[in-house]
């Protein structure tokens, strides 16, 4: 399972995503280590199109959009969340395992 957290330095939420992510493998008796994919320019187009923070299971966002447009701005969830909720990435996870 290829697990990515999108952000780039400055936004606000990346941190409490990542810290989400971690907990929700360490819930699942997984790893908690996943790649942490900052949005510089040297990264490819298609992961540089998903806003921060974004976290990527098996090519698929977590929050369930199908494709990226937000590109370098800060994501903001439904419900005005700066991440995906814990059981939207814990839905994602279990899907992938």
């Amino acid at each position: 399972m290829k697990v990515q957290l999108l952000y780039f330095d400055g936004c606000p939420s990346h941190e409490a995503a990542g810290a989400a992510l971690e907990r929700c493998l360490v819930a699942l008796d997984l790893e908690p280590t996943f790649d942490r994919v900052d949005g510089s320019p040297d990264v490819s187009p298609a992961l540089a199109a998903w806003g921060s923070p974004t976290i990527i299971v098996d090519g698929n966002d977590v929050a369930g959009e199908q494709s990226a447009s937000a590109g370098r701005s800060c994501r903001i969830y439904p419900g005005g969340s700066g991440r995906p909720t814990d059981a939207q990435i814990l839905a994602a996870l279990r899907a992938a395992s």
